[in-house]
């Protein structure tokens, strides 16, 4: 009902409208018609004759219904469908399009216009859905881990060696927990963030040496050697930030290389970019798997078999991209994988 009634009121309007402009345009011909009588240019007086009045009335209404009902075909009839849209898209219809056949250029780059924006939000919609439901997968997990082990600690007749391997898993999971609790929240917080902030220069050579040793317990239990290529390099960014970039690039590296094997890592310069290389001798990637490795909880085959949450390189894109960088992967299946994240130098 109260869509009849606003369809009527818009039609009420417009026919008003066209019928005023007409009636206006009218008393103005009356008008000069006047005049020249007056002005013994013509000699039928307006006044005296009804039938040129009432012709040029009967004319106006006709006039006027046909050109009301043109342009309502062109400009109403579109505009009632653009106003449909936008009630169903309200009630979260998300596949809800405007058709684009109108003639009217105005019209058509609404409709246009439109149709891309509803695109654009049913994908966001099926993105949060996503990350609603992983988030969700990827808590549960670790709690309902966390809950069987709490339970088997309840038995009083549990050995000391068995009691120590559950507190173990217990503090494992809860370690995974407040992981994946805080790249939630950094990733959150770094997705609404369009710019870096509190840049300094500082040494990028001495950053990554750092934090090749922060992660010393993960590749010295593998026996995995570095060869590392890097000369002094002066950069200017978020030290904070890029930090986190290597961290999770090398974790990577050192997560998926075979025991014994050796990981690079260098740096290139150009006048205007400074490249970091990091490559490791793992199993490699498929295709496939590179073109999604960068979304949020994406998790190929080979990643699903060690600890993770899908978040490392998801953060590490933003980063990047923040810091208006770019970030490539090579790999080949049993030849390794190669990262390069190219930053400007300012």
């Amino acid at each position: 009902m109260s869509r009849q009634c606003k369809h009527s009121k818009l039609w009420f309007y417009f026919t008003r409208m066209i019928f005023l402009a007409l009636m206006a345009g009218f008393a103005l011909l009356l008008l000069f018609w006047t005049i020249l009588y007056y002005a013994d240019i013509i000699s039928i007086n307006p006044f005296n004759r009804h039938i040129p009045v009432i012709m040029l009335t009967l004319g106006s209404i006709v006039i006027g219904g046909v050109v009301a009902v043109y342009v309502g075909r062109q400009i109403i009839k579109p505009m009632q469908k653009i106003n449909d849209a936008f009630d169903e898209l309200s009630k979260g219809n998300f596949d809800v399009r405007i058709e684009n056949d109108t003639k009217v250029e105005e019209i058509k780059e609404i409709a246009k216009r439109f149709n891309a924006m509803v695109f654009d939000l049913s994908h966001v919609e099926t993105l949060r859905s996503d990350f609603v439901v992983n988030v969700s997968h990827e808590f549960k997990t670790p709690i309902a881990s966390i809950e069987g082990y709490a339970t088997l600690l309840q038995n009083p007749s549990l050995s000391q060696e068995k009691r120590i391997y559950y507190v173990e898993k217990i503090l494992g999971n809860t370690g995974r927990l407040s992981k994946l609790s805080s790249n939630v929240l950094t990733l959150s917080k770094l997705e609404n963030q369009e710019t870096v902030m509190n840049k300094k220069e500082y040494r990028l050579d001495e950053q990554l040496r750092k934090a090749v040793l922060l992660l010393e317990d993960k590749w010295s239990a593998k026996n995995l050697e570095f060869d590392i290529e890097l000369e002094r390099q002066f950069f200017y960014g978020n030290e904070q930030l890029l930090d986190q970039v290597w961290f999770n690039l090398l974790d990577n590296a050192i997560k998926y290389s075979p025991r014994g094997e050796t990981i690079r890592v260098s740096i290139d310069t150009t006048p205007t970019t400074v490249s970091v290389t990091i490559a490791n001798n793992g199993n490699g990637m498929s295709e496939e798997t590179q073109k999604h490795i960068f979304e949020k909880f994406y998790q190929g085959d080979a990643f699903r078999k060690t600890d993770g949450n899908g978040l490392g390189l998801a953060l590490v894109k933003r980063i990047v991209d923040l810091c208006q960088g770019k970030i490539a992967v090579n790999s080949e299946i049993g030849q390794g994988t190669v990262f390069t994240v190219i930053l400007p130098m300012k």
